[in-house]
């Protein structure tokens, strides 16, 4: 049991809104959110001895499907318009949001760019990206209710973005560029500490569409799974099922992360 005062956290990774498979498309999404509610509400439940004052959505990119990242990507789509894959899924998720409020407390959304957000082909400006879109929807529909989204906005970085919870230091990105191995991504949150001139205590990504815990250099790295489910992506790239999960955890002022829960989105 906890007498502090602590900060929720919940990732929202790889939700590929328009995606269709055999059993995935905006329909299941919305039930598996659903889903992901009541469990939530379980945990919090099952924490009635923790303080909670903060809700922090760690958005880790690829909320839309996206369209051109791969030869009749149409053909997989329940929606293929990006537009409206953006649209849709700000205006999905702000009431979620709200309703998470009322359990955890005052939310503040913190987010980056997927490799699936991207515009056309990789002549394209990096920072021309429909997940962007989506978080801008998101700030619109949100600011006036006191809900906070973050996200880069070039010159800075859009697909890598610090920022801190009780003072503890986090970086979120999505995973795409740093490799499958645990020594290549090791060595890269060895770089990007360099970098940015600070350890980071917990890295969040996402990507692979599996979830994981991994230990590098003094920092855990916490990377979520995804909503869809029967999608070969995975199985073909990396040798991993898809599994649709998420994690949620617990931060205090003495530990990054206090607490933590595997969630799964199936029944």
């Amino acid at each position: 049991m906890s007498s502090s005062v602590e900060s929720a956290v919940v990732i929202l990774s790889d939700l590929h809104y328009g995606k269709e498979t055999p059993t995935y498309d905006p329909d299941v999404f919305q039930a598996r959110l659903q889903h992901l509610e009541t469990r939530l509400i379980h945990i919090r439940q099952a924490l009635q001895g923790y303080v909670f004052d903060e809700l922090v959505i760690a958005g880790a990119g690829d909320w839309v499907d996206g369209s051109g990242i791969f030869p009749a990507q149409a053909t997989t789509q329940r929606v293929a318009n990006v537009e409206q894959q953006a649209r849709d899924i700000a205006a999905i998720l702000l009431p979620w949001i709200q309703i998470q409020q009322s359990i955890w407390g005052p939310a503040r959304v913190e987010c980056v760019p997927g490799n699936h957000g991207r515009v056309g082909d990789r002549a394209t400006h990096e920072a021309a990206s429909w997940d962007l879109v989506a978080y801008r929807y998101l700030h619109m529909l949100a600011a006036p209710l006191g809900i906070e989204v973050h996200f880069n906005e070039p010159p800075n970085d859009i697909f890598l973005r610090p920022f801190e919870v009780r003072g503890h230091s986090f970086l979120l990105y999505h995973g795409h560029e740093w490799g499958r191995t645990i020594k290549t991504r090791q060595t890269r949150v060895y770089e990007w500490q360099a970098h940015y001139g600070r350890q980071f205590d917990v890295v969040i990504s996402g990507h692979y569409h599996v979830g994981e815990i991994l230990q590098g250099n003094r920092t855990l790295l916490i990377q979520a799974g995804t909503f869809v489910s029967d999608d070969s992506h995975a199985i073909r790239r990396y040798g991993s099922r898809a599994e649709p999960m998420t994690w949620a955890f617990g931060v205090s002022e003495r530990r990054p992360v206090t607490w933590m829960f595997p969630i799964y989105l199936t029944a």
